[in-house]
């Protein structure tokens, strides 16, 4: 369920990046046609650098959350693991356990 919502969060905001600096320049003198080849391809380029950014922050941050949901799972288990260690001993001991 996060993890679908940073996608869409994502997802908004790269297509939020591409428009703005168009927006953004729409008003300027750089109108239309009178982009040369080369400002259009610098252009270009900076947007899907943007894009290529935002896009990383997903799968960095669904790893993250795979690796920190598998070190939770882990000390869960460890504690049962010391638990069922504890209760077997105090039986052992004759002792009583709640």
């Amino acid at each position: 369920m996060n993890i679908t919502v940073l996608l869409a969060v994502v997802s908004l905001a790269t297509s939020d990046v591409g428009a703005l600096p168009r927006r953004t320049l729409r008003h300027s003198s750089l109108q239309g046609d009178t982009w040369p080849p080369t400002s259009r391809f610098d252009f270009a380029k900076a947007v899907l650098a943007m894009i290529g950014g935002l896009g990383t922050v997903a799968p960095l941050t669904a790893a993250y959350r795979k690796e920190h949901l598998s070190k939770a799972v882990k000390l869960c288990e460890e504690t049962k693991l010391s638990a069922d260690r504890f209760a077997k001993a105090a039986d052992r001991a004759g002792l009583v356990t709640i």
